[in-house]
C-alpha cells in the first residue's frame, strides 16, 4: 500500500504546511502570508536550530515581506528589538536599501547590554561598492562595535567591542560577513568564510549607545551613511569557527530560496 506524505494529507483534510512555532510566530507578528517566504524563513529557523545557532541569536532580522513593517521584526523574539527607520530606505522583495545620505535604522540594541567578551555581527550585503558603515555604534573614548564590508582602500574594518579599529583585506561587500569575539584577547573577522584571527585586542567598557544600520551610531549621531542593500542582518553571542562557517551556508540556503543570493 502507497503511504501518503504528510503535506498531501494536510492538504485533504483542509489543513496548511506545519511550520517551527517560532517561525509562526514571525509570521503572526508580521504578517507574513506569502508561502514562499514562510518556507524560506521555516527553514531558515530549522537550520540555525539544528546546527545549534538559534539560542546565540540575539536578533536576526531576516528582511522578509518588502516592506518596512515585515523588515522590522525579529526572528528570533518578534516581540524585541524591532527595527525603527529614519530619512530614505528602499524597501522590497530583495532587501532594505538606504540612500548613503540620511537613511538608517536604529535596532535599539544597547551597547552595554552585550557581553564584552562573547559577541557578534553580520549581515548579508547584495551590492559590491566602497560607501559607508554596514552596522555599528561607538561612543567617545570607548569601545563599541561596528562593520564596514569594504570601504575605499579595499579593507573590511571592523570594532569588536573595544576601540580598536581593526581590518582585513576586502575587495568585495557583496557577501555575508562581519565579527565576532569569543574572548577578552582575540578577536575575529570574516567574509563568507575568509577569516582574519586578531590577538591581543582587549575589550572595553560600552555605553549604552545602540547599534545602528546603514551608517554607524556616533555617540548618538548616524554618521558614514552606506547605500548597500541589506538582507539579513544577525546581532548575538559569540561565534566559532565553525559557527560563522554554518551561518554562511545557512544564509546561502535562505537567500537561494528567496531569489535573492549574489
Amino acid at each position: 500500500m502507497r503511504v501518503l506524505p504528510f503535506s498531501y494529507l494536510e492538504q485533504l483534510d483542509g489543513g496548511g504546511p506545519s511550520y517551527d512555532a517560532d517561525a509562526q510566530a514571525f509570521f503572526t507578528a508580521a504578517g507574513i502570508t506569502n508561502t514562499t517566504e514562510k518556507n524560506a524563513v521555516n527553514q531558515l529557523v530549522l537550520d540555525l536550530k539544528a546546527d545549534s545557532l538559534w539560542e546565540k541569536g540575539i536578533a536576526l532580522y531576516p528582511v522578509v515581506g518588502g516592506t518596512a513593517d515585515t523588515h522590522k521584526y525579529n526572528l528570533i523574539d518578534p516581540t524585541t528589538f524591532q527595527l525603527a527607520f529614519y530619512g530614505t530606505i528602499t524597501h522590497s522583495s530583495t532587501g532594505m536599501k538606504g540612500n548613503g545620505t540620511n537613511g538608517y535604522y536604529d535596532t535599539n540594541i544597547a551597547l552595554n547590554t552585550l557581553d564584552k567578551d562573547s559577541a557578534s555581527l553580520a549581515l548579508y550585503s547584495r551590492e559590491n561598492n566602497t560607501n559607508g558603515v554596514d552596522l555599528g555604534a561607538t561612543g567617545p573614548t570607548v569601545g563599541g562595535i561596528q562593520t564596514n564590508l569594504r570601504n575605499g582602500s579595499n579593507n573590511h574594518t571592523n570594532r569588536v567591542m573595544s576601540d580598536t579599529v581593526l581590518s582585513q583585506s576586502s575587495t568585495n561587500s557583496a557577501l555575508f560577513g562581519g565579527n565576532t569575539r569569543t574572548n577578552s584577547t582575540t578577536a575575529t573577522l570574516f567574509l563568507n568564510k575568509t577569516k582574519s584571527d586578531i590577538s591581543n585586542i582587549s575589550v572595553t567598557n560600552n555605553t549604552g549607545y545602540t547599534i545602528y544600520g546603514m551608517c554607524i551610531n556616533a555617540s548618538g549621531n548616524p554618521l558614514v551613511y552606506s547605500s548597500r542593500e541589506q538582507a539579513l542582518v544577525w546581532i548575538g553571542l559569540g561565534l566559532t569557527n565553525t559557527d560563522i562557517d554554518n551561518l554562511v551556508d545557512i544564509n546561502q540556503t535562505y537567500q537561494t530560496a528567496l531569489s535573492r543570493f549574489v
